[in-house]
């Protein structure tokens, strides 16, 4: 076999027949005719298949039925009961005395805690989510305090018998209006709709309630609702500075629950705090200043047993005064979406951690029927409680015993509902009520514009929440659904967000291979997913190609997806919340071993990723490439790795072409009419438009083949390595070169010129037909390949 060894030939030149190659060619003649004559056997080895696909079933995209100790699920359950109660004493605080009416607050608190019964128990045997629990929704307890702010607005004349039955039925009929919102909305499949709905616009609401929640606790402290007016007038700053001892402790409670939670993702860091409080009303007030203890632990109102009880009387519900829950029905029915709204919100978030899709439609329809079940043991609305459920998780999960025991403790406190409003102190359940409206306004207000919110979308956000703060809360929801419809219909037409879903295996890049490397590729290209998104890149759109990633993953006739390509070549915007829905897709990638690449990343969604360290490969984090043909050529580069087929370099050209070339033999013998040449970095082997004077085969090294457009610029068509052959249509057809090849680094190639070929074809035709079924092979994959692809393309 020739090597290289006569320097660099000039790649245009055409070398005249020598005598010595006449000769040359009668004796493969010869060869040819006396090896024909001679029996053998030559069978090319079969290559072993070395993909370990697990038996081709992907691994289910669900949570694994892991058996927890029943220890520790008791644990946990009690965890979650008593943080439970402890929600439901604070926000209970705020349509009774955050309207300075604490003779209301033994019927909410009972009502609270019926509700987190039902929320434990009920959704939490319901769920499919091991770790998902119910408890009270926050946003439903500010609209509430709205409705109860307006009954005191009436005078004693309109409720003969008080205005508590009314307040009580008010309730009712709100945990009613979200049971049916749910079921509403599971019935439509609203959840998957919301993934595609700007949420934070509806933000804005959700942190206007986090400011009622806030003036509710300012309310509940000093026995007056906020004065704007002291913040206007600078003469009463005296009275501002006076406001600061006693609002201290709660609001240093607050911020001290603020910081822990931040930290500490457990569900006893606020039973900690809980029971410190509690300790210290029952012993350590002697130790504090006397002016404090008048306050920090007065003595709350009792009653709540018999309350509990008289609530479920003819009598009590006689006194309801239903025109005037009617006047007052749009606060409710605007706290009842707000609430399922939220809920859908939060199913999804709970998608977002887990890395999975937890059946949204299904678990809304299991919130309505807690709700349902809430409603009619007289309670207050019931959600998802997001925070609690991933503290639930992290703490190792406990299923239906969790469940169970945390129901047992929520109904412990509501048979024991006397006690346990004289032994927890009030100041701590404002701090609760002080850290719920702090993070709500922290999370919508300023993590939202540190995080990746569009400037309209922020604007959208703040508008809802002046509109809900100032002018009022059910304008507030309307005026942040109506925005976020808006937009969502702005964004997104009724076609899919996913353009198309591909494969490697009939995918491929503009890469040519040895054919050895070709037949790997083809036999696990279907390792590589390739899911082509298109229109507005929202978090609904990522969701969508999130569960497609499932769905691929829980074919049972499938191989496992080892990479998984997203390109963005067909968005035409990008909105907020990506990053999120990015950090989910990447613990999918992580948790399953997968690899993550994206294509065509717009600008500033690169600047996000790479600010919050998403697209860092160090980290196995996102690969980003400029276009789909170098990320697959990424893909297949390692999957050649990890098979052993990349190293092709130190083969020789017989080597390469063995597993493809119709006969060895004469593979060996045609090989002593080519020409080596070697080529540097970046040299041209022909330029676009030469004449087609030879063929080519690589026998190390890489080459481009680009195309040179009028203007100047260039395109890389593809690229050829060890083992492949180009620039034999040329010399068929005799057409000019229609593209041109370089070198894109030091490259050999072998060349069989067209005068050699017209001497092969006539002195040795045997071997000039083995070539020209060589050739026709090539071609025969190269349109079966595009046949596949376009196959692919029209599914």
């Amino acid at each position: 076999m020739f090597q290289p060894k006569d320097g660099l030939a000039q790649p245009d030149g055409v070398p005249s027949m020598e005598p010595w190659e006449s000769e040359l060619a009668d004796d493969l003649a010869e060869e040819f005719a006396e090896a024909e004559a001679e029996p053998r056997d030559r069978g090319v080895p079969a290559t072993p298949s070395d993909l370990a696909s697990g038996g081709g079933a992907g691994r289910a995209c669900r949570e694994d039925d892991i058996a927890v100790p029943w220890w520790r699920a008791v644990k946990n359950g009690i965890a979650l009961g008593v943080s439970a109660v402890l929600f439901a004493l604070a926000l209970a605080l705020a349509p009774s005395w955050g309207v300075a009416r604490p003779e209301w607050f033994p019927l909410v608190v009972t009502m609270a805690l019926v509700a987190a019964c039902a929320g434990s128990l009920v959704y939490g045997l319901r769920s499919r989510v091991a770790c998902a629990t119910g408890g009270a929704d926050v946003a439903a307890y500010a609209g509430l305090f709205v409705f109860a702010q307006q009954l005191t607005q009436y005078s004693v004349e309109t409720f003969p018998g008080g205005a508590l039955p009314t307040l009580a039925a008010g309730i009712v009929v709100t945990t009613v209006l979200v049971a049916v919102f749910c079921f509403f909305l599971s019935r439509l499949r609203y959840a998957d709709w919301v993934r595609f709905v700007p949420f934070p616009v509806m933000g804005g609401a959700l942190a206007g309630c986090g400011a009622l929640l806030l003036l509710s606790a300012y309310h509940v402290t000093f026995g007056h609702p906020w004065q704007w007016e002291l913040v206007a007038d600078w003469t009463q700053l005296n009275v501002l500075l006076g406001i600061v001892p006693v609002w201290g402790p709660p609001l240093g409670l607050g911020l001290v629950l603020f910081l822990v939670y931040r930290r500490i993702h457990s569900l006893w860091w606020v039973v900690f705090f809980g029971a410190a409080a509690t300790v210290w009303c029952l012993w350590g007030t002697r130790y504090a200043p006397t002016s404090w203890n008048a306050w920090l632990c007065s003595d709350p109102v009792v009653g709540g047993s018999n309350i509990l009880v008289l609530s479920r009387t003819a009598t009590f519900w006689g006194g309801v005064e239903w025109p005037v829950l009617a006047d007052h029905s749009g606060v409710l029915l605007a706290t009842a979406f707000l609430a399922a709204f939220v809920a859908s919100y939060k199913l999804l978030r709970l998608e977002e951690h887990l890395g999975r899709d937890v059946g949204a439609t299904s678990e809304l329809h299991g919130l309505g029927l807690a709700n349902m079940v809430s409603a009619l043991a007289m309670g207050v609305p019931v959600s998802l409680s997001l925070g609690r459920s991933l503290g639930h998780l992290r703490s190792g999960g406990g299923g239906r015993t969790a469940a169970v025991v945390a129901a047992l403790v929520c109904g412990a406190a509501l048979w024991q509902v006397d006690a346990l409003l004289m032994h927890v102190p009030r100041f701590f359940c404002v701090g609760v009520l002080v850290f719920l409206g702090g993070k709500l306004l922290k999370t919508w207000l300023v993590d939202s514009a540190l995080e990746d919110l569009q400037p309209h979308e922020y604007g959208s956000l703040l508008l809802t929440f002046l509109v809900t703060v100032f002018v009022g809360f059910p304008q507030g929801v309307v005026c942040g659904a109506l925005l976020s419809l808006v937009l969502g219909l702005s964004r997104h037409s009724a076609s899919s967000s996913i353009k198309q879903v591909l494969s490697g295996e009939a995918c491929r890049s503009n890469v040519e291979r040895s054919p050895e490397q070709d037949a790997t590729l083809r036999r696990i290209g279907d390792t590589i997913l390739i899911l082509r998104l298109r229109g507005y890149l929202s978090g609904g759109a990522l969701s969508a190609a999130m569960r497609t990633l499932c769905e691929r993953m829980e074919d049972p006739g499938r191989t496992l997806v080892r990479y998984v390509v997203f390109d963005f070549t067909a968005i035409r915007g990008i909105g907020s919340g990506l990053t999120r829905v990015f950090s989910a897709l990447l613990r999918l990638g992580q948790a399953r071993g997968m690899r993550m690449v994206l294509t065509n990343v717009p600008f500033t969604l690169e600047e996000r990723l790479e600010k919050t360290g998403l697209s860092d490969p160090e980290t196995q984090g996102f690969q980003l490439f400029r276009n789909l043909d170098y990320a697959l050529e990424w893909c297949e580069d390692r999957l050649l790795e990890e098979e052993g087929r990349a190293d092709t370099d130190e083969l020789s050209l017989e080597e390469l072409l063995h597993g493809v070339f119709p006969d060895v033999d004469a593979l060996h013998r045609l090989e002593r009419l080519l020409q080596p040449r070697e080529y540097r970095s970046r040299e041209y082997v022909f330029r676009q438009g030469d004449a087609a004077d030879a063929m080519y085969f690589v026998q190390s090294g890489r080459l481009t083949v680009e195309l040179e457009s009028e203007d100047g610029r260039t395109l890389r068509l593809r690229k050829l390595g060890p083992g492949t052959v180009f620039g034999e249509m040329g010399i068929y057809t005799q057409a000019p070169r229609s593209a041109s090849v370089r070198s894109a680094e030091r490259a050999v190639v072998y060349r069989l010129s067209r005068k050699r070929l017209e001497t092969l074809q006539a002195k040795v035709p045997e071997l000039a037909m083995v070539l020209d079924r060589f050739l026709v092979t090539l071609l025969a994959r190269r349109v079966a390949s595009a046949d596949m692809m376009v196959r692919d393309l029209m599914r």
